[in-house]
């Protein structure tokens, strides 16, 4: 489903303003998660923002050479508050830098589904 089908079927069911919906990005191997900037800045282009001990970086993912702002590449994560783990993380999600923030896009081609929707296509008889 589209992010734009999925967030006026929301507006329409709940009376959520799609401008009043906030997206979350996480991952149980960090610490830290990545909220739409919606709220904190509205009328701006929507992007992940994160706490400041957490970073992203769009990268190509062959080289690890940071991309330039607006490329797509592989979304490479610094979470600070990972004192019992890995600092950093390459992930095969795609996305691309948006201001001081970054867009989410997408799964690499032929990588493993990974997240929450695992347990929803398994409960359907998807998976």
């Amino acid at each position: 489903m589209e992010r734009r089908e999925l967030y006026a079927g929301l507006e329409h069911a709940l009376s959520v303003p799609t401008e009043r919906i906030v997206n979350q990005y996480g991952m149980t191997e960090l610490g830290s998660q990545f909220y739409d900037s919606v709220l904190v800045e509205p009328g701006a282009p929507r992007r992940k923002l994160g706490p400041p001990w957490a970073r992203a970086r769009v990268v190509e993912p062959a080289s690890g050479h940071t991309c330039t702002p607006g490329t797509v590449g592989a979304l490479v994560l610094h979470d600070l508050s990972n004192t019992g783990s890995v600092a950093a993380i390459q992930t095969a999600d795609l996305g691309r830098t948006v201001g001081d923030g970054f867009e989410v896009l997408g799964r690499e081609a032929g990588a493993e589904a990974r997240g929450c929707s695992i347990a929803l296509d398994v409960m359907l008889g998807r998976g």
